[in-house]
């Protein structure tokens, strides 16, 4: 297989984005769901969807396909063929050169992407905040248009004014070379999609150097098979560290210890005024601090949402974005950033970004 991307696919919102994570957000739901906060980036669901849509024109049956469907869809009526992959999605700044990845959490108000920048064969990376637009609405009855009491529901739309980009590997067939509007996540949302031929992760990728057992940024979720679930219960238990992922074969994921990621980790502060009276924080305190910040993040994600049914797909246990893990492999890392990990990894499901030996965190 190639390991030069054919092109890369440039998406750019109009508007805010709405880009759910999961469950369900309608005006319907109340209590404490009632807010939802968008993610800054689309699963790599809702890229096959869009591409799915391209192939069979965005007919009402699309919605019942599974993922594993998805990928003969698209190769068959999309004419990508049976070699085609996805990585990404992920954002790019063209004007500073700054990729950007996911970085997944539990809590919304923490820093949802991070700044991968490769200086004079040094990577480092930093937190970055998403700027968000609250959008509330009341819902209505349908018939007499009267507000339905309780049902106040707030929405907190992702200001996103740089594109996301795919990459688009091993294509029978190339992307028209003109601009198309397409929606693109919740609520119908506009966007701008064309072709480039750009491919910043996979310059980043090909940049590292790494030995046969290596570390790995998880850019996007690695969808875990059925059986891993034995190997998750033993992991949250503390007594083994190593997930069989099937996919690709002879590939294997090791949770790495907090001790392992303080090694692989250096936090670089930015330089401070040496009259500031504020007290530096511990260093050893701040490595531990960051390196719990990349510890494997273990969660149940449906891989995409079920039109037809009107609900999310079933749930699979996934490693999230912003996770840090390390891989026992006999592809090198550039092979297996291009080919995936993990279920449906042609989709752009489990895109790793291989990571030196020592890792550079900046603190803003």
């Amino acid at each position: 297989m190639s390991f030069q991307a054919t092109y890369s696919l440039v998406i750019r919102p109009l508007h805010f984005a709405s880009f759910r994570w999961g469950g369900s957000f309608t005006p319907l739901v109340t209590g404490p769901a009632a807010i939802a906060f968008s993610e800054p980036l689309p699963m790599p669901s809702t890229i096959a969807g869009l591409l799915a849509g391209e192939a069979v024109g965005y007919k009402p049956s699309q919605g019942r396909v599974p993922p594993e469907e998805l990928e003969k869809l698209i190769a068959e009526k999309l004419g990508f063929g049976d070699k085609f992959a996805l990585r990404g999605p992920y954002i790019y700044d063209e004007d500073t050169e700054t990729v950007y990845l996911h970085y997944w959490d539990r809590s919304p108000t923490r820093g949802r992407l991070v700044a991968v920048e490769l200086v004079e064969g040094e990577l480092g990376i930093s937190f970055q905040n998403v700027d968000y637009h609250q959008h509330t609405g009341i819902a209505l009855n349908n018939t007499c248009k009267s507000v339905i009491r309780g049902l106040i529901y707030t929405q907190m739309l992702a200001k996103q004014d740089k594109p996301i980009i795919v990459e688009v590997y091993g294509a029978a067939k190339t992307w028209p070379n003109e601009k198309i509007v397409r929606k693109l996540g919740g609520e119908g949302r506009i966007a701008v999609i064309e072709k480039t031929n750009i491919a910043p992760l996979y310059k980043l990728a090909t940049s590292i150097k790494a030995k046969n057992s290596w570390y790995a940024y998880v850019a996007t979720p690695i969808l875990l098979p059925p059986h891993s679930t034995k190997d998750l219960a033993r992991i949250l238990e503390e007594k083994d560290r190593v997930i069989e992922v099937g996919e690709p074969p002879n590939t294997r994921i090791a949770i790495p210890t907090l001790k392992e990621l303080e090694d692989l980790i250096e936090v670089r502060e930015k330089q401070r005024d040496s009259h500031s009276t504020r007290r530096r924080e511990d260093t050893r305190e701040k490595l531990a601090k960051t390196a719990k910040r990349f510890r494997a993040k273990i969660a149940l994600l449906s891989p995409g949402y079920d039109m037809a049914a009107n609900m999310p797909r079933p749930l699979h246990p996934a490693i999230m974005p912003g996770s840090i893990v390390k891989i026992e492999t006999t592809l090198n890392p550039q092979q297996l950033y291009q080919e995936g990990i993990g279920l449906h990894r042609k989709l752009g499901w489990g895109t790793l970004l291989p990571l030196p030996e020592k890792l550079v965190v900046k603190q803003q």
